[in-house]
């Protein structure tokens, strides 16, 4: 990735440039995460559901889906995410091209 910064830096871009890319790969990547296993859960969860449903005692089994939860733990989920890059992006945006092109 120091090559990479480096190339960015050398053309152009501005340290607040280069920690933007990197705020919005590890947004990307956070919220990709979350819609993904959050769908996945809600597949599980309604096949679990729909195979109690069979038994006999079971039959008025629902899902209930406690969104207002979910949308807590997503953003917490997501904040969590942005703040462990903080740092790392910081440090990225501070490095000079000269320095991260000599390292080939």
């Amino acid at each position: 990735r120091r090559q990479q910064i480096g190339v960015m830096r050398a053309i152009g871009l501005r340290s607040s440039m280069v920690r933007m890319a990197f705020l919005i790969e590890s947004s990307f990547v956070a919220l990709t995460a979350i819609v993904v296993g959050t769908a996945l859960g809600l597949v599980l969860s309604w096949n679990i559901v729909d195979d109690q449903r069979q038994q006999p005692s079971w039959e008025s089994i629902e899902l209930v889906v406690p969104w207002l939860n979910l949308a807590v733990i997503f953003l917490a989920v997501y904040v969590v995410a942005l703040a462990a890059t903080l740092a790392p992006a910081l440090r990225a945006s501070r490095v000079q091209p000269a320095e991260a092109l000599r390292y080939q």
